[in-house]
């Protein structure tokens, strides 16, 4: 793994990282220091390979005193979930994953850099991605823009199983409007990760929080768009292209991830950013995701393996080593597009979603 080093402990052998590094941990870090504890109960086997380690310490303070936490939340497709934490430190340019096994044992990978991070990461998230894929949606977008264009593609895999199952080679690619709607509803209230419009939810979970209002506006954009070739009669009807990025996914959906970027201000961790990436053999469907009073613009993206490298290594670069966030400085910028007053960290608009 070049170099990284894995380092498996219990969850008592934190108190005792407590004890020898001398820290007292801070409000991202999920572990919280109970010396007494500590002076109690023996370290585990596994916390004698990290005594020995050279990199001991700046283990300890990455992962008890991290400057900033990313959250990865898996599945989709036929992947099962999965929930992992990265930990950064601005002063350290090593990075620890940590998982948890079937045994409620912690697993930390200590990546030798950022790059190397990266690397794994995207060997297991993204697919090669063709140049020049031909996408119907991109750019700034409405969350029910997205969610009518994911509810389609579900729609499609949905009428290709039925006409599998009723053996009819004829795939039924229209649909009435309140039935769609109907399905939307549905497949929200499932939480089933084995579709992709609850899949955004589910990894994404503070969308869960936005007033959901589907207008005809949302469907019309897609239409206008390409994805829809009708919408007429109370009916919406596919397009070749819609129909082919069904496909697409139908055949080649490889599962997907959720993202949060989180750090302190005034103490008390803070959502910076999200995105959510879902690939599939022909390309990566990355979304970067900003908030505006609990209203989400979705910045919707397809791209190749190295453009992800690049697109993820700017967000999370952007706070892990820029300028430090305090809410009460008067660190700002303005939106170009809209003039609105920004904190420097921000690389989206949070009034309008216009890229920074």
């Amino acid at each position: 793994m070049d170099n990284n080093l894995v380092f498996k402990l219990n969850f008592d052998d934190f108190n005792h990282l407590f004890k020898i590094s001398g820290l007292r941990g801070n409000n991202l870090s999920p572990f919280k220091t109970d010396i007494e504890q500590s002076t109690n109960e023996n370290p585990s086997k596994f916390f004698q390979e990290l005594l020995k380690s050279d990199s001991l310490q700046e283990f300890s303070e990455i992962i008890l005193e991290p400057d900033l936490v990313v959250n990865f939340k898996s599945g989709g497709s036929i992947s099962e979930k999965d929930y992992y934490q990265v930990f950064f430190s601005k002063k350290h340019s090593k990075i620890i994953a940590q998982f948890k096994n079937s045994e409620n044992q912690f697993i930390n990978i200590l990546f030798k850099n950022f790059n190397n991070f990266m690397s794994w990461w995207s060997d297991l998230y993204c697919s090669i991605g063709q140049e020049g894929y031909n996408n119907i949606i991109s750019g700034n977008q409405e969350l029910e823009t997205v969610i009518c264009f994911f509810a389609g593609l579900d729609f499609y895999k949905r009428a290709s199983l039925e006409s599998m199952l009723e053996y009819n080679p004829q795939i039924n690619n229209s649909i009435y409007i309140n039935d769609f709607l109907d399905l939307i509803k549905s497949s929200l209230a499932s939480a089933d990760t084995r579709w992709l419009l609850p899949t955004l939810f589910e990894l994404n979970q503070t969308l869960k929080k936005q007033q959901i209002s589907l207008q005809p506006k949302h469907l019309e954009s897609l239409k206008n768009l390409g994805f829809f070739t009708t919408i007429q009669n109370n009916t919406i009807t596919l397009s070749n292209l819609g129909q082919a990025i069904g496909v697409e996914f139908l055949t080649n959906w490889l599962g997907a991830i959720g993202i949060e970027i989180i750090t302190t201000i005034k103490e008390e961790p803070v959502i910076l950013a999200q995105a959510f990436l879902t690939a599939t053999a022909f390309t990566n469907h990355l979304i970067l995701i900003t908030e505006n009073n609990d209203n989400y613009v979705l910045n919707y993206q397809t791209n190749t393996k190295n453009e992800v490298i690049i697109n993820m290594e700017n967000l999370i670069n952007n706070y892990w080593q820029g300028t430090e966030i305090n809410i009460d400085s008067e660190q700002i910028k303005f939106c170009g597009e809209c003039g609105e007053k920004i904190l420097i960290a921000k690389k989206f608009c949070t009034k309008c979603g216009a890229l920074l």
